[in-house]
């Protein structure tokens, strides 16, 4: 039987940076197509997704500060 592998190798080996999408999805500020899925700023946070253009307007600050990762946002990438 083969050795299952733990949390933190999975955790370890994946890029929390990156999502895999069928589709890239229309930007929810303009009539781009987005290429990130961020938390956005404001009380209520919430999560959007942005062009490269309404990026710097609409995240957060914690993602403009520590950039993409878990919790934080993803770059969508077309599969």
């Amino acid at each position: 039987m083969a050795e299952a592998l733990s949390v933190e190798d999975s955790w370890d080996d994946h890029d929390w940076t990156v999502a895999k999408v069928s589709e890239l999805p229309a930007c929810d500020f303009c009539e781009g197509v987005a290429g990130f899925d961020v938390e956005m700023r404001g009380d209520g946070g919430g999560w959007a997704f942005v062009c490269g253009e309404c990026f710097a307007d609409h995240a957060s600050p914690k993602v403009m500060m520590h950039g993409l990762g878990l919790g934080r946002g993803q770059r969508l990438v077309c599969e």
